[in-house]
């Protein structure tokens, strides 16, 4: 499980504002970032990242359409219209669904972890042309594997290569399906971090891991001040 740090103990600067004041570029770009960032931070103090509404993950039967950018229809899967809260507080809103291609390839005979995460994509990172009014915020989705602190995970999968299904016990997906576990709810911040650590001498105690790995899990559930 992921673990989010607090937002940075760093004083907020805004536009000091004067009579005959020449408004510019930059100045006008001070006092919208200057908004944004109070309204993420006070997300950032409050709550946890994770998914507002939607943003199901489902597995594609089908090509979409004879659009040749789709290669392999095992690996096609569709994102469902969501929003989503990053741990920088930023909002991702899906508003139609996505169609996505996995490109992993794992070396024959073994297999991977693979996340499917969605991010949010500033607009003053992408090039718009100079006649444009306004810009949309938009997002990207993104397989990888490793989760970085900014990415929400939709899912993640097992993944030897071959098609992908859904997980008939969703608890216990096998190779090649869905796992939904872990993925997050927004919720509060919690006022505590929980930790356990299991001591061997020999060989790991494998049931002893997995029953602590699902009370880690089932912490912020069972008492919300406290995280696992």
């Amino acid at each position: 499980m992921q673990i989010f740090s607090p937002p940075s103990i760093t004083p907020f600067q805004r536009l000091q504002v004067s009579e005959g004041l020449l408004i510019t570029t930059d100045r006008w770009k001070q006092t919208q970032r200057y908004h944004r960032q109070r309204q993420n931070f006070q997300y950032q103090a409050l709550f946890q990242p994770g998914i507002v509404c939607g943003l199901g993950v489902s597995t594609v039967s089908q090509k979409i359409d004879s659009d040749a950018q789709y290669q392999d229809e095992g690996r096609l899967l569709q994102i469902q219209p969501g929003i989503a809260i990053d741990s920088a507080g930023n909002p991702i809103i899906v508003p139609q669904p996505e169609v996505f291609e996995l490109r992993s390839t794992p070396a024959t005979g073994t297999s991977e972890v693979i996340y499917l995460t969605i991010n949010y994509v500033d607009p003053d990172e992408l090039s718009y042309p100079t006649t444009e009014n306004s810009v949309q915020e938009t997002f990207r989705i993104i397989e990888k594997n490793a989760l970085d602190p900014q990415d929400v995970e939709l899912c993640r999968i097992s993944f030897d290569g071959t098609s992908i299904s859904p997980a008939k016990d969703p608890y216990f997906p096998p190779l090649n399906t869905l796992d939904y576990r872990y993925r997050l709810p927004i919720r509060r911040r919690p006022q505590g971090v929980l930790q356990v650590a299991q001591l061997v001498s020999d060989l790991p105690d494998q049931a002893t891991q997995d029953s602590l790995e699902r009370l880690m899990q089932s912490v912020d559930i069972l008492l919300p001040t406290l995280q696992g």
